[in-house]
């Protein structure tokens, strides 16, 4: 005689075959893009050992380099135009008070403070408009401008590695009434103590930059009336500049070496004696054809290319034994969700609840959601390994 069962279930639904279908598509679509993903890292990795290389020395500029609005600029690797803008903003806060019930209660606060910021701040969005207008007097882009043909030893130092480098050391403009002055299609500029003449624009400054009042203000061009007290909407322009330093760099070389014309190293191309300018290859960040992940570090601190090579290994295998353990725990959550589905379903038929046990003890859902994951990595291992 069979015992019947001392607990009931819930009525039988779709939703526990739902649930446990969706969590097995997404245990089923991580395990194999965690499997596909480590293969292809570390092909990236491996590859990464055999082209790229360390090179050590000191990174120079090739052409001057100027900003073409301000004539700011010289023998640098780059030239970093900065616009900052004084700006109502909006601080969002929270005040705890007692109420006429003496309950504790919150409130939102906003309060307000005017600052320099690196963009224009839409005061159209403060919940409390009046007196806390915004406007500026112009707008002007955060723009960087590079020497051309810049080099560190007998390799081209491109504009991707100068923006790699952490902590370059940056040379400060020094501008006064008197050593820096605009004038019509002339800017003079004194630049780490060496006075020089640009020209640029006919006309200097022209259109919307030429007609705002400004003044020279330590290292900046100020469009406002007094520095030493701002007003909202004044506008300053700051210039950082990246002069020639020692760098470390691991990275990779082109495949073919590049011509450098006359214009940009004419002494190193007479020495040399080669009409054009000398070849050089050029450096960049390591890539592989299908990833969009790149590999390259530039400091000013010794780099150590087969430690960077072994944590980038170290991390790949981390996050893809990690990656496997989601991939499982899905797997097991979407067996508990089916395995419940069906005994509820069994719950509603006398004759299939003589047949179908209470089949849900731990141990045979962790089984189960092993077992389909080790066949989901299998199968992935052997799909990534084919050849096509």
């Amino acid at each position: 005689m069979t015992t019947p069962r001392q607990h009931h279930h819930e009525p039988p639904t779709w939703f526990g075959y739902l649930v446990g279908i969706a969590f097995m598509l997404a245990g089923a679509l991580i395990l194999v893009w965690n499997e596909n993903h480590f293969r292809r890292m570390t092909a990236f990795v491996d590859r990464a050992r055999v082209v790229m290389v360390k090179v050590y020395g000191r990174a120079v500029p090739g052409d001057d380099v100027y900003d073409p609005l301000y004539g700011v600029g010289g023998r640098y690797l780059a030239v970093h135009r900065e616009v900052q803008y004084f700006q109502w903003d909006e601080i969002k806060g929270t005040e705890t008070y007692i109420d006429d019930d003496g309950d504790k209660q919150e409130r939102v606060t906003y309060s307000y403070r005017c600052d320099w910021y690196g963009s224009p701040i839409d005061s159209r969005e403060f919940h409390h408009k009046h007196g806390h207008t915004n406007s500026v007097r112009l707008t002007l882009p955060d723009t960087t401008f590079y020497s051309r043909g810049a080099r560190i030893n007998d390799y081209l130092f491109p504009p991707a590695l100068i923006d790699s480098v952490k902590h370059l050391p940056q040379d400060s403009v020094v501008l006064d009434t008197e050593s820096a002055v605009f004038r019509r299609g002339i800017a003079l500029t004194t630049l780490t103590g060496q006075s020089k003449a640009r020209p640029y624009n006919e006309g200097g400054l022209r259109g919307e930059a030429a007609r705002i009042p400004w003044c020279l203000d330590d290292n900046c061009v100020y469009y406002g009336d007094n520095p030493l007290s701002p007003e909202v909407g004044d506008v300053r322009v700051v210039f950082r500049l990246k002069p020639a330093t020692v760098l470390h760099v691991f990275a990779q070389p082109t495949g073919e070496p590049m011509n450098v014309p006359d214009s940009v190293y004419p002494k190193i191309a007479r020495i040399s004696g080669i009409v054009g300018g000398p070849i050089l290859k050029s450096l960049k960040p390591f890539t592989m054809e299908g990833m969009s992940r790149k590999m390259v570090r530039v400091s000013t601190e010794p780099v150590d290319g087969a430690k960077v090579l072994y944590n980038e290994a170290s991390f790949n295998n981390m996050l893809r034994w990690a990656m496997r353990f989601v991939g499982w725990l899905l797997m097991v959550i979407a067996c508990k969700s089916m395995l419940g589905a069906i005994v509820a379903m069994a719950d509603g038929f006398s004759l299939l609840r003589t047949l179908v046990p209470d089949w849900r003890p731990l141990p045979l859902i962790l089984l189960l959601g092993t077992e389909l994951a080790l066949i989901i990595v299998l199968f992935s291992y052997w799909w990534s390994i084919l050849p096509f």
